[in-house]
């Protein structure tokens, strides 16, 4: 039977290693609680950062194009771009942000095997 240390919050645990006990360690509530905050934490963050992205790469083209499209090259171009894009802008953020994932579930169903 070996002997080993765990680190958890900075506080040091001496346990033994012991197949039955380390099963236990990996399956108690504490610990599979934290791993699912983690990994909620972190699809979070990159759906945000994700999102953002997408939608100021979208939004920038889009608005750069319509309005070349509408008013042609001219002295008041990129003001009337800026102008454009500072509006458009956190409508891509929020309907990216409430579309994007049942758009991710819908393609997940249409191209699962059958």
């Amino acid at each position: 039977m070996a002997f080993s240390f765990l680190k958890f919050n900075n506080i040091i645990y001496f346990y033994i290693m012991n197949p039955s006990l380390r099963a236990f360690r990996y399956n108690c509530l504490p610990h599979r609680l934290l791993n699912w905050i983690g990994r909620k934490t972190m699809n979070l963050k990159f759906r945000i950062v994700n999102t953002a992205i997408m939608s100021v790469l979208l939004s920038f083209m889009m608005t750069m194009f319509i309005t070349f499209i509408n008013l042609g090259w001219s002295d008041d171009f990129f003001m009337n771009f800026l102008h454009a894009w500072k509006i458009a802008w956190p409508a891509a953020f929020v309907a990216v942000l409430i579309i994007g994932q049942p758009v991710q579930q819908f393609t997940k169903r249409i191209l699962a095997p059958k």
